[in-house]
């Protein structure tokens, strides 16, 4: 079943009329509370030990813990994996360099979830020792697999940010209930995820489709991003700039302009981000292995659930067309229909469909991101996380 006209969740569970927030206290006013008292969430920086499928020692991942003093031992710890070409400030608005856009994981952490934010390895504050192509999309599965596992037993480190100054972490509680939430090849990730462990409760799928990718994508693939990994280059850029330092196929691949406003798409697309080609750049070794998993996760679906899942599209993603938007010409192929009707279909879950208004592949990065984060806590308070 799609939903085509709002954000709003499909088949989203309500209990007698009343939203129940996440982790034991009710709000019937959602995102205007989170806005008014977004102050009070802390963010702690925290630090997990990792070893990546063949290496011989381990290796460091830094994120950052948004949370209240709501976040305790009983709450659901969300658990956020950011794309390609990205890192963990998506789920912050951008950060600094990006004033003004909403915070995901402040709004998720206003509602008592522990919201993990890291910079996956090989990205921005988890740099890499070995190659880039010693970086697969497997490897990134299993590095997940470990970090759940510490998130569960509260057996990861603080430090004072980038892994520094570690020490073993004696005050943020380990959680009951974790949920893996994953943005563009981070969905990818997590989708595979659940294919393979049952030690999460729950996934949210967002911005990306295992059926295939739009024609725009691909010929920015063929003829920009794969020759790149084809001269051996250990870490690649996804899109050129002009002399301004303004990328106009981030414009045309990533954002819908009418969703943010004019400054946002000079910074988000210019040097204060995705045109920053220093910065964001993806390990070869995810790109040149991201198809494979996307066909094993089709082939392997059936082994998903029980759990709920939650498929998150954006309604004018140029990466990732749909039958409601077939691109700006009308002809790109549909690849959002059958990821649906393969998680509705084939895994042994309780899928839920949202579709997120006015808002390109980077939906992150939209106003409308504001209304998902409602979307995501219904979704959760209503299977009881």
């Amino acid at each position: 079943m799609v939903k085509t006209a709002s954000s709003k969740i499909i088949g989203c569970i309500m209990a007698s009329g009343v939203l129940f927030a996440g982790n034991g206290y009710a709000s019937s006013n959602g995102s205007e509370q989170s806005l008014e008292n977004s102050s009070n969430v802390q963010e702690t920086e925290v630090c997990f030990t990792v070893r990546n499928p063949g290496d011989s020692q381990d290796s460091e991942v830094s994120g950052t813990l948004f949370h209240t003093e709501h976040y305790t031992s009983t709450s659901t710890a969300l658990f956020l994996l950011h794309g390609m070409v990205a890192e963990r400030s998506v789920w912050n608005g951008g950060g600094a360099e990006l004033p003004g856009l909403p915070s995901k994981a402040t709004l998720l952490a206003r509602e008592g979830y522990g919201v993990f934010a890291i910079d996956r390895l090989g990205h921005a504050e988890s740099p890499y020792d070995g190659s880039g192509f010693q970086l697969t999309s497997d490897g990134a599965v299993e590095r997940a697999h470990q970090m759940v596992q510490q998130i569960r037993s509260g057996d990861f480190e603080v430090s004072s940010g980038a892994c520094n100054d570690r020490e073993a972490n004696t005050e943020l509680p380990g959680a009951e209930s974790v949920v893996l939430i994953g943005a563009s090849y981070g969905g990818i990730l997590v989708s595979s995820y659940a294919t393979r462990y049952d030690d999460i409760d729950g996934i949210v799928q967002m911005a990306v489709s295992n059926q295939g990718i739009s024609l725009r994508f691909d010929r920015q693939l063929q003829e920009f991003i794969l020759p790149q990994i084809e001269q051996d280059q250990d870490y690649v850029n996804f899109f050129a700039t002009d002399e301004a330092g303004f990328s106009h196929d981030c414009e045309e691949l990533m954002m819908y302009p009418p969703g943010t406003t004019p400054t946002h798409l000079e910074r988000i697309c210019g040097q204060k981000y995705y045109g920053n080609l220093e910065e964001r750049t993806t390990p070869s070794g995810e790109l040149a292995s991201a198809g494979d998993m996307m066909e094993q996760t089709t082939e392997d679906i059936g082994n998903v659930g029980p759990m709920p899942a939650l498929l998150v599209f954006a309604d004018r993603d140029a990466m990732f067309t749909s039958v409601e938007w077939r691109g700006p010409g009308g002809d790109e192929p549909d690849v959002v229909t059958p990821e649906i009707e393969m998680w509705e279909n084939s895994c042994n879950c309780d899928v839920s469909v949202v579709f997120q208004d006015d808002a390109g592949h980077a939906a992150w990065f939209h106003e409308s991101a504001r209304d998902v984060v409602d979307d995501i806590t219904d979704w959760l308070a209503g299977h009881g996380l």
